[in-house]
């Protein structure tokens, strides 16, 4: 009987054995799939070669794809390293008519052939994406059949990853800053003047549009920026001291909004056309760090301080806190003047670079910029946006810290604070900036539910979305028989109103605000580039507004 007991006993081990076994196995082989899946969503982009663009792109795959399995299979061992090049003399392009590579659409090159490593021997591509301002650019190769990103993999090539990020201005102090980019082909750059040439690194030229542009060996344009010796980057403020001793500690804007430019805007007096001769009209105010003169005005009555005091489309005659205009200027005309409102230095190309405090800098209001949520689960999110001019007014009330939310799939979003659910976020604010764009539309005012019908829906806009922004500028924008209009680069959009959002990282960012400027009649003007239509999928984001320009 004790025996039978024994077997009994010993059975109920086996079988208890057997089960955590079983459930062991169980949990590591779905850990070996999880870890299978996540390494082919994770290199997607490495193994199809989707460009890196500013604008969204998404390569989540909701199941393994057992070809990109097979493609990451076949790569694993591959290491990235420095390429070189035998660059064509010019690129050729791949395109036919057939493969729809219109103006808005990729663009492919034969580049060069590589000469090192492990690539040695494969032709070299460029890829060129349009983006609203410009293109993006990536090089490839042919690789099983498939299309390998170089930049996704972390290779680099020669002569342009590595190019210097700062470089020496010749036969001065002073330095350039490699800007953004390349957005353009070189090809595309209307010359004013060669400028110099730096050995092992190539010609310098200056560019229509004021950059100071090289030809890369892949024939891409690349924009250097003119250092601000004295500009302190940490808070905005110019390190000058001023004659009477006084050391500056007002924030000055140099720059000025605008599309598609291969550097950074500056603001640049035409002497000629605004008859200034510095001689003349100017005097000098005080030293910067680096020991250069700052120059202003030396009749305090002059005409253009005259007029930015009187400039009701500045910030001065903004209230800060409740929005709207006050009517009159929120300071004396001794006060202005004390503020020392514009400064000017001389750039080592010898153009006179404005600098103006920004309490006097031109203020538009940016107009009900929506933001939708679409998640794809239920999740709690926080919301922060942060307009450099303030907010006029939110819904629901922005507290400190941003909006704390929770966010369904539908696109409905519950305030967390009051328990009230909404369409979207809802802000408005004050633009600083001056906006210079020399391409877009001028759209009758009756045509312009039809345009905003094809752009929106061309920038990734869905149905819902379109109707909203529509009702909304449609009953606005009565007053002039013309309109302006063009759409701001994502950049610029960042950089006027921040937005971060935490807690889950979203997939797309589609920041859609418009420009719009009205007209007592039409005017011809070069169409602007958009990028090709956005997908969208994952967690993603939406926001629409527009800024009138005056």
């Amino acid at each position: 009987m004790i025996k039978f007991y024994y077997f009994i006993i010993a059975g109920i081990f086996l079988l208890l054995a057997g089960f955590f076994l079983s459930i062991n196995f169980f949990v590591l082989n779905s850990n070996k799939e999880s870890k299978q899946s996540a390494a082919v969503d994770g290199s997607i982009n490495n193994a199809v070669g989707n460009s890196a663009t500013n604008d969204p792109v998404f390569n989540v795959n909701e199941e393994p794809n057992n070809e990109l399995m097979q493609i990451e299979s076949e790569n694993k061992n591959i290491n990235a390293y420095d390429i070189e090049v035998d660059w064509l003399s010019k690129l050729v392009p791949l395109c036919e008519k057939s493969d729809g590579c219109g103006d808005y659409e990729t663009k492919k090159f034969r580049a060069g052939k590589i000469i090192n490593g492990e690539f040695g021997g494969q032709d070299l591509y460029l890829m060129e994406t349009p983006t609203m301002g410009g293109s993006d650019f990536t090089h490839y190769i042919i690789l099983n059949g498939k299309e390998f990103i170089l930049e996704d993999n972390k290779f680099g090539i020669k002569g342009i990853s590595d190019l210097s990020q700062e470089i020496d201005f010749p036969n001065s102090s002073h330095k350039l800053e490699r800007s953004v980019g390349p957005i353009k082909l070189f090809s595309e750059v209307k010359i004013v003047k060669k400028l110099f040439t730096i050995e092992g690194i190539g010609e310098f030229v200056l560019a229509d549009d004021g950059c100071v542009i090289i030809e890369l060996p892949n024939h891409t344009a690349q924009g250097y920026d003119i250092k601000v010796p004295f500009l302190n980057k940490e808070n905005g403020h110019l390190d000058v001291v001023f004659d009477d001793g006084k050391k500056n500690e007002e924030e000055y804007t140099y720059r000025e909004m605008r599309c598609g430019g291969a550097c950074l805007a500056f603001q640049i007096i035409d002497l000629e056309k605004e008859n200034i001769k510095p001689v003349e009209r100017f005097t000098e105010t005080g030293a910067a760090e680096n020991r250069e003169n700052i120059y202003e005005f030396k009749n305090l009555k002059d005409i253009r301080l005259e007029e930015l005091y009187n400039d009701k489309g500045t910030i001065a005659y903004i209230n800060s806190e409740a929005g709207g205009s006050l009517g009159k200027n929120k300071y004396t005309y001794d006060e202005f003047i004390g503020f020392h409102p514009l400064l000017y230095w001389r750039d080592p190309l010898g153009r006179w670079l404005v600098f103006r405090n920004k309490r006097f800098y031109i203020a538009a209001e940016m107009c009900k910029p929506v933001i939708y949520l679409y998640p794809e689960r239920e999740t709690k999110l926080n919301v922060q946006v942060d307009p450099i001019g303030g907010f006029t007014k939110t819904i629901p009330e922005y507290p400190p810290g941003g909006w704390d939310v929770t966010a369904h799939p539908d696109g409905k979003i519950i305030d967390n604070a009051t328990g009230i659910t909404y369409d979207y976020l809802y802000w408005s604010g004050i633009s600083l900036g001056q906006f210079k764009n020399d391409e877009g539309w001028v759209v009758g005012q009756h045509d312009l539910g039809s345009f905003f019908d094809e752009k929106l829906k061309r920038l990734g806009m869905n149905e819902k979305e379109i109707n909203d922004f529509k009702e909304y500028w449609l009953g606005r924008l009565i007053d002039k028989p013309f309109y302006q209009i063009f759409f701001l680069p994502k950049n610029i959009v960042d950089a006027l109103a921040p937005l971060k959002i935490t807690s889950v990282k979203e997939d797309a960012v589609l920041r859609i605000i418009m420009a719009v400027k009205g007209l007592d009649q039409f005017q011809e003007m070069p169409e602007q580039r958009l990028p090709q239509i956005p997908k969208r999928k994952g967690f993603t984001v939406v926001e629409w507004g527009g800024i009138i320009v005056k």
